[in-house]
């Protein structure tokens, strides 16, 4: 009986570590450990004339701790924490201390990178990206 109760505890430590595995492999993608910065939740609206990226941003205060970059046809948003956030809940991430955001979106080609416009409020920052309408050729 003894035996009985050892191996389910092995198998189930077994399957709790690969359960965990597994979350650290879905989590991954969302984080850089070594920068300390995390992937934030945003939400992008593909308007006829505009496209508009909203970012959640929390425990950004101001504006000043918000960097918008465009590299081509990419846009580039890094925030800064005033107070990093530790977790500990996850093995993998245990003692990390996040200390901000990055976000890297492609943007489409008729985007007007010229004409961004760049809103923070309350922990939401809010991107106007402007279209170029397409305009006929005459062919001669």
């Amino acid at each position: 009986m003894e035996e009985w109760i050892e191996e389910s505890f092995r198998r189930f430590r077994r399957e709790l570590l690969r359960f965990m595995r597994e979350v650290e492999e879905l989590v991954k993608p969302f984080t850089d450990v070594e920068s300390g910065e995390v992937e934030p939740l945003y939400e992008v609206s593909d308007r006829p004339d505009r496209l508009v990226i909203r970012v959640d941003l929390p425990r950004v205060r101001g504006k000043e701790d918000v960097e918008v970059l465009r590299y081509g046809d990419r846009i580039t948003i890094r925030a800064r924490m005033r107070e990093p956030l530790r977790i500990s809940d996850i093995p993998f991430y245990s003692g990390c201390d996040i200390r901000g955001y990055k976000l890297e979106i492609e943007l489409p080609s008729n985007a007007d990178v010229e004409g961004i416009q760049a809103t923070f409020r309350a922990g939401y920052l809010e991107l106007v990206i402007p279209k170029r309408r397409a305009f006929r050729v005459r062919v001669e």
